[in-house]
């Protein structure tokens, strides 16, 4: 064998070494691709979940207006809303205001009256339930 045919069979071998090698490495990455995906899919499914679980299906109570026979489910309706949904209704202020725009009638002018009046009951949700039993409009 002469000189340069030596060097093409090395050539040669060492192309097929380094094919062997990509060969390997494609391998290697198709696995951890594929992994990843899984990962993706599982992280996926667990987020959805998670987006479910804070943010249930809004359930809204019917609307009151003033009955005092049905005030306390009412109410009742409300605060499980808020039991629901705690990250919607974080605050006193939004949970009176929810219920605020449930009431119709004459529940709806004498709220309306006492939150344009800043009344102090207005501050909490209990406060504003406690003088809805109370007034008796439920």
């Amino acid at each position: 064998m002469d000189s340069a045919e030596v060097q093409v069979r090395t050539a040669v071998t060492q192309q097929g070494i380094l094919l062997d090698q990509h060969a390997t490495q494609e391998t290697v990455t198709s696995r951890d691709v594929d992994l990843l995906t899984t990962q993706v899919a599982e992280l996926s499914v667990r987020l959805q979940e998670l987006q479910l679980a804070q943010n249930p299906t809004p359930t809204v109570p019917p609307t009151y207006d003033g009955d005092p026979n049905s005030c306390r489910a009412f109410l009742s309706q409300c605060f499980l809303v808020f039991a629901l949904q705690p990250r919607r209704y974080a605050t006193d202020e939004s949970q009176v205001a929810f219920v605020i725009t449930l009431l119709k009638g004459r529940a709806h002018d004498w709220a309306t009256a006492v939150w344009d009046a800043s009344a102090p009951f207005c501050a909490t949700f209990l406060e504003f339930r406690a003088e809805m039993i109370l007034l008796d409009l439920g």
